[in-house]
């Protein structure tokens, strides 16, 4: 009995390290590419939050329309996301093109 317990918990480490291995901070492609000088968005409710926000991460504020703050980084936007994340600020996301559907 004691070797099908080494054996199931063996394989439950092993699964649980694949898990995390697994996970990458690199974005899918699925919903098209990266926005190229407006890279970040985020919703708030007015320009002067999205000029707060801006201040905040270091990048620029491009546009805020319609409740619709986008962002221009010299970084590496998937890197100033989890800057964000690391030191909770307002989460942001990546701005992308969208693809057509034929």
């Amino acid at each position: 009995m004691s070797f099908i317990k080494r054996t199931v918990t063996v394989l439950g480490i092993l699964a649980l390290l694949s898990a995390c291995s697994s996970s990458s901070t690199e974005p899918d492609n699925l919903n098209g590419n990266v926005v190229e000088g407006r890279e970040l968005c985020c919703t708030c409710e007015s320009e002067e939050k999205a000029d707060e926000i801006a201040e905040l991460y270091g990048i620029e504020l491009v546009e805020w329309k319609k409740g619709v703050a986008v962002f221009h980084s010299e970084e590496d936007p998937v890197s100033v996301i989890q800057y964000g994340k690391d030191h909770d600020l307002p989460l942001l996301e990546l701005n992308r093109k969208a693809k057509k559907l034929n």
